[in-house]
């Protein structure tokens, strides 16, 4: 097991998997996605009638949810081992919020600074991670919607070093599929009840 924490130490991702091309390769086509579906195609449904930047979008998703999960379930044989399971969900959460956080916040700052409209409008709902709600309210301008995605990912990291972390180890990959089950249940329920 040594050997195992000595190779996530020196650059390979957590469980020992090591460098994964192909999730180079996966990023590249979701990002392919969305900038065809924003810059060229003025109809999102162009390629195939299918709306390929919703997809690369989706597909971001899955991949984050994936890398995350794979880092938290390598903190949490640690944390089981030191006793430290507050510790490491701590650790998780600032090191997200030192990723993310300050180019948020700078790209939130210049636009309140340029006095963008749409941004000045929705402000407050940005700053706090609050846009997708805002979104679904039907109060987003459209040229600030992209937003959204980041809202999402910032309320996933809430729930999911508390999930990984404490949940049991039996009841670990039952809450990590009722977790993914609950994404389509939501969305027809959302769209039944007329959110976005």
């Amino acid at each position: 097991m040594a050997t195992r924490r000595s190779d996530a130490m020196v650059g390979k991702d957590p469980g020992g998997r090591g460098y994964m091309p192909q999730i180079d390769g996966l990023r590249a086509l979701a990002a392919g996605t969305v900038l065809f579906t924003h810059f060229v195609s003025a109809d999102p449904s162009y390629l195939f009638h299918i709306n390929i930047g919703w997809h690369g979008v989706r597909l971001f998703f899955v991949l984050s949810g994936f890398l995350l999960t794979s880092i938290l379930i390598d903190d949490r044989f640690h944390a089981q081992t030191s006793g430290q399971r507050l510790h490491a969900v701590r650790n998780f959460v600032i090191r997200r919020a030192l990723r993310i956080f300050p180019l948020y916040y700078l790209v939130l700052g210049l636009a309140a600074f340029l006095n963008l409209p749409p941004v000045r409008e929705t402000y407050p709902w940005h700053l706090v991670y609050l846009s997708n709600v805002n979104l679904a309210l039907g109060g987003a301008a459209a040229s600030d919607t992209h937003l959204w995605s980041l809202a999402v990912e910032e309320q996933f990291y809430l729930v999911l070093p508390w999930l990984v972390i404490f949940t049991p180890r039996r009841w670990l990959f039952p809450a990590v599929i009722a977790m993914a089950m609950i994404g389509p249940v939501y969305r027809l329920a959302a769209t039944m009840a007329g959110f976005e």
